[in-house]
Formats: C-alpha cells, sequence, structure tokens
C-alpha cells in the first residue's frame, strides 16, 4: 500500500506531526511518501491519503484548502484522513475544531479527523 502524508505548517510544528505519522505508517510495512501539498501533482498513485493543517484564527492553512480545493475530485475515491494542529495551552484553546474542518471531511468522505496541540515557538516568530 502506498500512502501520502502531506500537511500544511506555517512554523513547523505541523510538519513534524506528518513526520510522525509517516514514520509510524513505515514502521508498519506501508510505502509512504511526505510531501507539501503544494508539491504534490496528483493523488491517483496513492491508495490512501492523511491530509494535515495547521490551525490559524479557526481555519486550515491556505496551502492545504488549495490542495482541497485542486484534488477533491481524486481525494473523494480513496480513504481520507485529516489532522489539524493549532490550539494552544493547558487545555488547549480553543477547544471547538478548525471551522473548515468538518466542512472538508465531509467534501472528501474522510474516514476520520484528529485535532492535536500546537506549538508555538515565540523566538521563531
Amino acid at each position: 500500500m502506498r500512502v501520502l502524508v502531506t500537511a500544511a505548517s506555517k512554523h513547523g510544528a505541523t510538519t513534524e506531526i506528518a513526520e510522525a505519522i509517516a514514520t509510524a505508517l513505515r514502521e508498519r510495512g506501508l510505502t509512504v511518501d511526505l510531501t507539501p501539498p503544494a508539491e504534490v501533482a496528483a493523488v491517483e498513485p496513492y491508495d490512501a491519503v492523511i491530509l494535515g493543517s495547521g490551525v490559524y484564527a479557526g481555519r486550515w492553512v491556505e496551502e492545504a484548502r488549495t490542495f482541497v480545493d485542486r484534488q477533491a475530485d481524486s481525494l473523494a475515491t480513496r480513504p481520507v484522513w485529516l489532522f489539524s494542529s493549532g490550539p494552544l495551552g493547558d487545555p488547549p484553546k480553543p477547544a471547538e475544531e478548525a471551522t473548515d474542518a468538518a466542512p472538508i471531511a465531509e467534501r472528501l468522505g474522510a474516514r476520520g479527523h484528529r485535532t492535536f496541540a500546537g506549538r508555538l515557538e515565540r523566538s521563531e516568530l
């Protein structure tokens, strides 16, 4: 099985989550490509796709939304899982999901969506 893991990240934390997912899948014997959304020409070569995005002001990063728009028809024909990264604090705030995550999941027929806490390195801003 060949899997695409792709994630839009402004400051790198969401990419780190994507890297961890790709590593876990490889350890289970899957063939995994880890590629930023803007660099994915087509999803047809993949049996499944995991798509993630950082969340800013309650929305997915534009690069991820553009990827969905560009690949929606093909994504809807294969298993897709989504993840978001962004809530900060303890407990994470905001507690609600990104406003566009549910519509994207529905549009693609995603099998699941998971939200991970974000990380903010103020020195890197």
